[in-house]
């Protein structure tokens, strides 16, 4: 009986890990971007899978040359009509992400964490969407943004600080072209003229009771240490008992009794990939926790949208 409980435990485990995830194809190409951030290594992406899960767990394509995923500065969503979600986890991917260009996309609103993993982030382009919200925060975690195209979305609502991390001065771009609320361009780098429509966009933009994130959600932290040291309830769960056999070798030893009497073994190895495999679940438990969280906000913001 107890076997069977760990056994459904595992294949669980392993079944929602497989349901949280999905694979992103790249078309690999060098790409100028005039006045920004030059010869950029770029991932184009046509085809995001129609999925509620937005976690991306594996990336297929050909790399140019000798290039790595190391060498990708760039990542380009477009020519997807049905794009519901922003991808997240590209960076345990592509750690170096200077450009990101979104197109055609079909939600409404950015909650303002859909960015925070490139923290080297100088070029966003968000365009020819239905984007109407955008959060305050958006910018918290990418100050160095100095090419903004924000044009040709649905935009009625903007966080009156959303524009406050970035440096205005180093601006080259800013473009919030064909939107509802306001229709402003400025691509020469003048400051004086970006602050106005800034200001002008606080004005018009006005988002009135913009959702506000107020608890923070936590993974909790497992160690080997405290898993294999754990003896609690052992009516119920296998003691884990480490022994010494010599100097540079260990043995972990999981006594469960059965109907034949035999005793059930593994390596410590196995132990810890199992707890790797347990933690990889958690983050995307807590990563779709999160998109919860922000589809409650969304439609409280916009509560014809659940109509």
């Amino acid at each position: 009986m107890k076997n069977s409980i760990w056994l459904l435990i595992f294949v669980n485990l392993l079944t929602f890990k497989t349901s949280s995830s999905f694979t992103i194809e790249c078309n690999y190409r060098v790409v100028d971007y005039i006045d920004t951030v030059r010869s950029v290594y770029e991932c184009g992406v046509k085809n995001v899978p129609i999925l509620s899960e937005n976690i991306v767990t594996n990336i297929t394509g050909n790399h140019l040359n000798n290039k790595t995923n190391i060498d990708v500065t760039s990542i380009r969503i477009e020519g997807n009509s049905t794009l519901s979600f922003v991808p997240r986890r590209f960076s345990n991917f592509f750690p170096h992400i200077r450009a990101y260009i979104i197109n055609s996309a079909t939600f409404d609103t950015l909650f303002g964490d859909e960015f925070d993993e490139f923290s080297e982030l100088e070029f966003l382009q968000f365009s020819s969407s239905k984007l109407a919200s955008i959060s305050s925060r958006l910018f918290e975690k990418t100050p160095n943004v100095i090419f903004l195209s924000l044009s040709w979305n649905q935009i009625l609502r903007v966080g009156s600080d959303l524009f406050t991390p970035l440096d205005v001065t180093k601006i080259k771009y800013f473009a919030f072209y064909g939107n509802r609320c306001i229709s402003k361009m400025e691509q020469k780098g003048n400051t004086t003229a970006i602050i106005e429509i800034i200001n002008e966009i606080r004005v018009k933009c006005p988002y009135v009771n913009e959702p506000v994130i107020t608890t923070t959600l936590t993974i909790p932290t497992i160690t080997t240490t405290n898993l294999l040291t754990t003896t609690e309830d052992t009516t119920n769960f296998p003691t884990i008992n480490t022994e010494q056999e010599t100097t540079t070798s260990k043995t972990t030893t999981i006594s469960q009794e059965t109907t034949t009497g035999q005793n059930l073994t593994c390596s410590e190895k196995n132990v810890k990939e199992l707890i790797c495999e347990i933690k990889d679940n958690l983050k995307i438990l807590y990563e779709e926790m999160q998109e919860i969280k922000n589809e409650i906000l969304r439609m409280s913001a916009n509560p014809c949208a659940c109509k």
